[in-house]
């Protein structure tokens, strides 16, 4: 999260990295933010529902509707890059160095797999963790626990998810 969005979850996270860092088993990873344009879908639901509508509103409500859908049609969001770089090469260093006997990799990406099946020939173990399947990385790990998304985390693996509103996510429950 750049410093210069929101303060509260900047703070937040840096309260939660600092706790991590305070752990010497657990290394923490920053990539760079880049920005990415992304077709926002519910500007494009409310421009289709509007275009069907079978029903006679105000014209002014119809085109003010309309005019927010085509303006928020696009919406620019940051997507993290390079941590998995980061973290292949910490894998496979570590393995060497021994510095771990169990992996514990919390992501599906198949792009980590050489990285994996390098550590796994050394002789540890790996196990990936992810709400999102990996037939690629599955195949190459010790055990893939797959898990149920949880509405606090869904937007890490989708993009282009709205973000949710605090109250929002503490309405719903794990499922």
């Amino acid at each position: 999260m750049p410093q210069s969005g929101d303060v509260t979850l900047y703070t937040g996270q840096r309260r939660f990295l600092a706790k991590l860092e305070a752990e010497p088993r657990i290394s923490a990873h920053l990539g760079r933010l880049e920005p990415r344009a992304v077709t926002n879908q519910i500007a494009r639901n409310l421009r289709s529902y509007l275009s069907n509508l079978g029903t006679k509103i105000d014209l002014r409500v119809f085109q003010d509707l309309m005019r927010l859908a085509q303006r928020d049609q696009k919406t620019t969001v940051l997507v993290e890059k390079a941590v998995d770089v980061m973290l292949a090469v910490d894998l496979v260093v570590l393995a060497e160095r021994d510095g771990f006997d169990d992996a514990y990799l919390l992501s599906a990406d198949g792009d980590f797999t050489p990285a994996v099946e390098h550590v796994r020939s050394r002789g540890k173990k790996v196990y990936a963790v992810s709400a999102s399947s990996g037939a690629r990385l599955a195949a190459a790990v010790n055990s893939f626990i797959r898990i149920r998304a949880a509405s606090w985390f869904a937007d890490c693996y989708d993009a282009s998810v709205v973000a949710r509103s605090a109250s929002d996510a503490r309405r719903e429950s794990w499922r």
